[in-house]
């Protein structure tokens, strides 16, 4: 929804959303869903934010913000739990912004996303300039944003863990764990044997880097297959696969231990969910951790 409300209304709505006190002019504030996921689109001038420290109040969020100005090229910013707790935009500008929960499905471990937006390195490096890219498309696009709930968080994914993979040896291994078990979820000999494997680490050290970013192997890999094969249940034109094959493919052997897992992580059957049916926010409960 756009809103064009008085500049105290227009600062509190957009705050709400970011999470954060605004402060300064504001000309337009529009909020659009895509599952727990927000995004901002504002116009303003010479605006200040500033992000309180997370609470019982203010679940821990990223945000990846687009600011754009007349005659020059899109900056991206970042901000989130171990980032700026202040960010000042000067002059006129225009600013997209993804608002992504850490409890997000699909989203790092909250270890790895503070890493993430600790980095040092220009948020708009690496990945950044294709996730600032997106993001300007992205608010191109009208309301109805349900498709692409799932690849706007799956990039947001890819982009904190490459910020997330640069530091000490053993800092990055972290993350190039989990994209490499991302990679293969869908092999059904994925094991915390075969991941130590193929990174020449000894099954202790594999646990010992999963535990200093808060993940259990068998935790994670459910989950992120539960992800994929939620994904594939509402695929358009997939109807005629059947759940016990799809179940299969993301390494769920037993039909009916599926079903159970399914439901326990988004309170509704495989097959309620492929006719369409939701939880409130649309999306799974976290299944991150056990």
């Amino acid at each position: 929804m756009t809103m064009t409300l008085d500049g105290t209304a227009l600062r509190r709505v957009c705050g709400e959303a970011l999470g954060a006190v605004v402060t300064g002019g504001l000309a337009e504030v529009r909020t659009r869903r895509l599952g727990r996921t927000v995004l901002v689109s504002a116009r303003g001038r010479d605006v200040t934010l500033r992000h309180p420290e997370p609470g019982p109040d203010r679940p821990p969020r990223v945000v990846v913000g687009l600011v754009t100005r007349a005659g020059a090229p899109g900056e991206l910013v970042l901000s989130g739990d171990g980032g700026p707790r202040v960010q000042r935009f000067g002059g006129a500008f225009g600013y997209e912004a993804l608002v992504v929960p850490h409890a997000e499905p699909g989203m790092p471990p909250p270890a790895l996303v503070r890493r993430a937006v600790a980095a040092r390195r220009p948020p708009g490096d690496g990945l950044g300039a294709v996730l600032g890219a997106f993001l300007g498309g992205l608010a191109e696009t009208g309301d109805r944003l349900d498709a692409m709930a799932a690849p706007t968080v799956g990039l947001v994914r890819a982009y904190l863990l490459s910020r997330a993979d640069g530091g000490p040896d053993g800092d990055a291994l972290g993350p190039r764990l989990l994209r490499y078990i991302d990679d293969h979820l869908t092999d059904p000999g994925l094991s915390p044997a075969s991941v130590a494997a193929a990174h020449r680490i000894s099954l202790r050290y594999l646990y010992r880097v999963l535990a200093d970013v808060d993940v259990t192997f068998g935790a994670w890999v459910r989950a992120r297959r539960l992800e994929g094969a939620g994904r594939d249940l509402a695929a358009p034109g997939a109807g005629h696969v059947t759940i016990a094959a799809v179940a299969a493919r993301w390494g769920f052997a037993d039909a009916a231990h599926f079903s159970r897992v399914f439901r326990d992580a988004y309170g509704v059957s495989p097959r309620q969910w492929r006719a369409g049916a939701r939880p409130p926010d649309g999306q799974a409960r976290p299944t991150r951790s056990a």
